[in-house]
């Protein structure tokens, strides 16, 4: 979307979510409409209250004008709290809609996409800028087209009172309407620039609440509060200005009407004393005429609330017109179960405009070996799973399940015969059986309690005071780091991988946790494959083999026994870490 976005494109933007409503919009239409109708018939009634009433001191026209009146009041409250109803619902579901679409997008976007942007940032999208753009649909929307349908219907009133005062009316009408015009496009940009700089600080403080522990501990209190009062001032000369902007867009055409009263009244003050118009006419004039104030006052009062939805609404859509991945070809087919091997053919990575992180890796992994990748941080070893979960493709080369390319098999297939556990486990805030349940819905009781049994943390689990219906808090945040590592790993073992990926799981365990891990490896030796990807050594000792990465490429592949006998790299890395003994058989 380009910056000259303008309010009236905010309802042609939104049409793909307008059409399944538009039986009750136009519901919705034909209410706003009554309520113009009785709204200008109370003003256009004066005239006969003073011509035909009071002038004529005809008491009995009095009282059926005001009887009429005072039903008409009746009916006219009963439609407002429908349509006011009608449009909350409508709105509601609209905005649902917006939200459902930009969450299912999302899902599907790569994972270059969520390294770019803020989490908090994104999470600003659903909320605030949502709540932006439900408070145009909802609020601004409907008091604007009630404006508008009021002005076109008072000024054919108008025409029938006096010529004259209507040609008035609608020049003053029209200067109204595009006096702010130099001042909307501006304010439509800053109001954009103001949205876009909330989510950066809504990205800021998610940042600085999940950091806390390196705050207190290195006592980063107050250069964190000089860092967020710096962006607080910052925001507020983008606030001001767009603040201003939008009061301007607001103030302009108020102070065009004042003129027009005043001509108005001059105007219809002379004809009346020249007998081209009766005292009943001016007096419903100038109420016609207050009330096209009131009209325009509604009008200009939205434009604020549909710029700022016109600005959630285009950060909305930066989100939505991002390419989704395609990581499917047409046509792709179920992956059958991994048979013989996993093998990499001179497979090449790079990420854009960087030299490349696997220049090109050939490594043929054995179904049911245990691997353990090793080496340096930026080595490459994460890249390799990646690739393999199809996070990311090879710019060149093949991977092969067996002797099909993974690139030609359905995303589910390829995903469903593997279990992923990485380095910070995430755990949702569901309950730990719902946690572990994500690796294989519909698995038995019977399931979870194995996995969970192999993971080593079954009685951690039952001694739990709701067992396995314990929440787990936000991000698994009521347990530690291996505990949330060991759930993970039942996560995994429940769906009964054929691979098994473990990709730095030690990397912040303690010595009693990582050899938990090294316990339930053990028992799965054989029944599928390990990968663990690792640049500690502990989980490598036992391995059926070792690879080991440097800037991309295999420098060594052995035994953890032949790599120490070899003296190469890794037994450097062993002697380093003290791990320089053979293994006993």
């Amino acid at each position: 979307m380009t910056s000259n976005t303008r309010s009236g494109s905010l309802v042609r933007q939104l049409l793909p979510y307008l059409r399944p409503q538009m039986p009750v919009i136009l519901v919705l239409a034909g209410g706003l409409l009554l309520e113009a109708c009785y709204e200008i018939a109370v003003r256009f009634s004066l005239k006969f209250i003073v011509d035909s009433a009071i002038v004529e001191r005809d008491g009995g026209r009095l009282v059926t004008i005001l009887v009429l009146l005072v039903a008409g009041a009746l009916i006219y409250t009963a439609l407002c709290l429908f349509t006011d109803w009608l449009w909350a619902r409508t709105g509601g579901r609209i905005i649902n809609a917006i939200r459902h679409d930009l969450f299912v997008h999302m899902q599907y976007l790569p994972m270059g996409f969520y390294g770019r942007h803020r989490s908090g940032d994104l999470a600003a999208r659903f909320s605030a800028d949502a709540a932006l753009v439900e408070g145009g649909i909802v609020i601004a929307l409907p008091v604007g087209l009630l404006g508008l349908v009021e002005i076109v219907l008072t000024l054919i009133v108008m025409a029938q009172i006096n010529l004259t005062l209507c040609v008035l009316a609608t020049i003053g009408m029209f200067l109204c309407l595009i006096s702010p015009k130099p001042v909307h496009r501006i304010a439509v940009g800053a109001g954009f620039g103001l949205r876009s700089l909330e989510g950066k600080l809504s990205g800021h403080v998610q940042e600085n609440i999940a950091a806390q522990n390196v705050v207190k501990a290195y006592g980063l209190e107050r250069s964190a509060q000089k860092e967020f009062q710096r962006r607080l001032d910052e925001l507020l000369k983008v606030l001001s200005r767009a603040n201003f902007l939008s009061y301007i867009v607001q103030r302009l055409p108020n102070l065009v009407f004042l003129m027009l009263q005043l001509t108005g009244f001059a105007v219809g003050a002379w004809l009346a004393i020249e007998d081209q118009i009766t005292v009943g006419d001016l007096v419903s004039y100038q109420a016609l005429l207050l009330g096209l104030n009131t009209a325009l006052y509604n009008i200009t009062w939205m434009f604020p609330s549909l710029i700022e939805a016109v600005a959630g609404y285009r950060r909305i859509r930066e989100v939505l017109d991002e390419p989704a991945s395609r990581t499917e070809t047409d046509g792709a087919t179920d992956l059958p179960p991994l048979a013989s091997a996993i093998t990499f053919e001179r497979v090449g990575f790079a990420h854009a405009g960087a030299a490349p992180v696997l220049p090109e890796l050939s490594i043929t992994i054995p179904r049911g070996q245990y691997v353990a990748i090793v080496g340096h941080s930026g080595a490459g070893k994460s890249t390799i799973v990646g690739l393999l979960l199809r996070f990311i493709d090879a710019q060149h080369g093949r991977i092969l399940f067996d002797d099909i390319d993974i690139r030609s098999a359905s995303l589910a297939s390829l995903r469903g015969q593997i279990g992923l556990v990485e380095q910070e486990a995430m755990l949702f805030e569901l309950s730990v059986r719902e946690n572990i349940l994500l690796g294989r819905p519909g698995a038995s009781d019977a399931d979870i309690v194995e996995a969970a049994r192999a993971a080593g943390i079954h009685e951690f689990i039952a001694g739990l005071p709701d067992g396995y219906n314990t929440l787990c808090g936000e991000s698994g945040g009521r347990f530690s780091g291996g505990e949330r590592q060991r759930i993970a790993l039942a996560r995994a073992l429940v769906r009964k991988p054929a691979v098994l990926i473990l990709d730095e799981v030690s990397a912040a365990l303690d010595a009693s946790t990582e050899a938990r891990i090294a316990e339930t490896i053990e028992t799965l030796r054989g029944a599928c494959t390990i990968i663990a990807v690792t640049h500690r050594l502990a989980l490598a000792t036992r391995a059926d083999r070792v690879v080991v990465l440097e800037e991309g490429r295999i420098i060594e592949d052995g035994s953890h026994d032949e790599l120490l006998v070899a003296g190469g790299v890794y037994a450097r890395m062993c002697s380093d870490t003290g791990m320089n003994g053979a293994v006993a058989p």
